[in-house]
């Protein structure tokens, strides 16, 4: 899901919500709702993980490579994601 099309689902306060939760200016959430500023990888990862993965990453910043970051988390959170998926 877009980032508009979430804070839209979310209702009236959505955007002013999540930008205290990331602690910056609401403007900053409605300029990367409208696409008038790009979404550093960080911010995409804060984003997805407090909007439950409803806006993931890859939609926010399409250009930035993911694969490689994930690939990365894979390789150095192994031994920790097996144990999480034994339980």
């Amino acid at each position: 899901m877009k980032l508009d099309e979430y804070l839209k689902q979310q209702g009236t306060g959505a955007s002013y919500q999540l930008a205290k939760k990331l602690k910056i200016q609401p403007t900053n959430v409605y300029m990367w709702a409208n696409k008038k500023a790009n979404i550093s990888a960080g911010r995409c990862i804060q984003i997805e993980l407090l909007t439950d993965g409803a806006v993931t990453c890859e939609e926010l910043n399409p250009n930035f490579d993911w694969d490689s970051v994930w690939k990365l988390f894979r390789k150095r959170y192994a031994n920790e994601i097996e144990t999480a998926r034994a339980c």
